[in-house]
């Protein structure tokens, strides 16, 4: 089957240019609204492509943001089969959830002071 063939060549490694702020898989720059997917422990998780000031992300069909960097193995997406809603604007998302599992009391205590310098 064609389609199914040039999901297969076009599967590899993410590439970010830090430099252009740009993504890129197999040599393909991407684009913000393409459907592509990862893999995520052997599972192929589709979504739309999206930038923001913290970069590059897979938003899924579970609202899930997954942040997107170099050696992520991804492949692009078919636009048949996914049915992404458009991107919302941050303010219509839900606020972040961390689920700590075996958390030292140190570990607790540093954990909101560390997110909220990787967050913008």
């Amino acid at each position: 089957m064609p389609g199914e063939n040039d999901r297969h060549e076009a599967a590899g490694t993410l590439t970010y240019d830090s430099e252009w702020n740009s993504l890129a898989l197999n040599g393909y720059e991407l684009h913000g609204g393409e459907s592509m997917e990862v893999s995520v422990f052997g599972y192929w998780i589709p979504g739309q492509l999206a930038l923001d000031t913290a970069g590059w992300y897979l938003f899924t069909l579970d609202h899930v943001s997954i942040r997107l960097q170099s050696g992520l193995h991804a492949r692009l997406g078919e636009s048949s089969r996914s049915a992404l809603p458009p991107l919302l604007h941050a303010s219509q998302l839900h606020p972040p959830h961390i689920l700590s599992v075996g958390a030292t009391p140190a570990l607790l205590q540093a954990l909101p002071q560390t997110v909220s310098l990787r967050l913008p």
